[in-house]
């Protein structure tokens, strides 16, 4: 089978699923966290997400068997990690700021309804061969073979018979058509190409004797699972096919064309309509040449809006007391 890809990786962007997911929502957000590199607190919705994904592998143990003898020692099992997140505040290192004290708690309640859920489900389901499988592989352009592209993540579940199953925490179930045209699970199917072109550990176990031409008919066999955790159910999305792949790679020159372009003149324009978050007061409606004088307050702004989130979560009595004593200062100082 031929290797349309190649090992070296530096000089290009690694597009992941979320890096190409921040370019279309708002080239200025893309900067903020691509250009500038800030760093910002993890939502709480996100910090859910990372360890529900996270239990999801202690389900099977390394003989292939359910690690857990009932949903409700599965489900509970995730308190005594829950408990570390919460008391450090902290997930994967990144800090998360807490819209309420009670926030935690009620989280760790709806994840262990959601492993409950899950339980059933997963225990008639056969292992998979891999979990959280990363991938990082530099794809020849579907139309031109001299410009190439960096494609990186992470997969949730490979499985057997080329199968990629993606975990769904989020509430709500989206339209199932949404996947059947979504970058996320595309990436995935290249990504897994260049897994099995790489690995014949993980060849063997996922094509059993099928042999594929090309990295691009390998991928247009996989098989694309959806897995929504809250309701216990796998949806299926569409084969990916030449227009997917053509899509996608015009969508990345463009986006790559377009950063060359912004970072030269330094004016980085923003989506109006998105939310950018703890950039948000920070993020003016105009980019132009002060982007740089901008990039310097936001210390400033993150701290500003920690004090304010803190403030929120002390107890009436307390926050009285400081307002009071603020008030105070300010008649003293008049």
């Amino acid at each position: 089978m031929k290797k349309e890809y190649r090992p070296e990786f530096k000089d290009y962007i690694g597009w992941s699923p979320h890096r190409l997911e921040t370019w279309l929502t708002c080239p200025r957000k893309y900067f903020f966290e691509y250009v500038a590199k800030i760093k910002i607190p993890t939502p709480p919705e996100f910090a859910r997400g990372i360890e529900l994904h996270k239990h999801m592998r202690r389900f099977f143990n390394k003989e292939g068997k359910p690690h857990y003898k009932s949903e409700e020692s599965f489900a509970n099992a995730i308190k005594f990690y829950w408990k570390n997140v919460r008391e450090s505040g902290k997930v994967n290192g990144q800090e998360i700021i807490w819209t309420h004290e009670k926030q935690p708690f009620w989280i760790q309640a709806e994840m262990i309804e959601i492993l409950k859920t899950v339980y059933g489900f997963y225990i008639n389901q056969e292992p998979p061969i891999s979990t959280e499988k990363r991938f990082k592989v530099i794809v020849s352009d579907f139309e031109d073979s001299e410009s190439a592209f960096c494609l990186t993540g992470k997969i949730d579940e490979i499985r057997r018979n080329l199968t990629i199953r993606d975990h769904k925490s989020q509430r709500g179930t989206p339209k199932e058509e949404k996947w059947d045209d979504d970058y996320q699970l595309t990436i995935y199917t290249l990504g897994l190409a260049g897994l099995v072109l790489d690995d014949e550990h993980l060849t063997s176990k996922i094509l059993d004797g099928r042999s594929f031409s090309s990295l691009f008919e390998l991928a247009t066999k996989t098989d694309l699972e959806i897995h929504l955790m809250r309701e216990g159910r796998i949806i299926t999305a569409k084969h990916r096919a030449d227009r997917h792949f053509k899509e996608l790679f015009n969508t990345l020159r463009d986006a790559e064309e377009r950063i060359k372009h912004y970072t030269k003149t330094g004016n980085w324009p923003t989506n109006l309509e998105c939310d950018c978050g703890y950039y948000r007061e920070h993020c003016k409606s105009n980019a132009g040449e002060d982007y740089q004088l901008q990039l310097f307050n936001i210390p400033t702004l993150l701290k500003k809006r920690k004090d304010e989130l803190q403030l929120k979560l002390e107890l009436p009595r307390v926050r009285r007391a400081r307002k009071k004593k603020k008030e105070g200062i300010q008649r003293k100082n008049k």
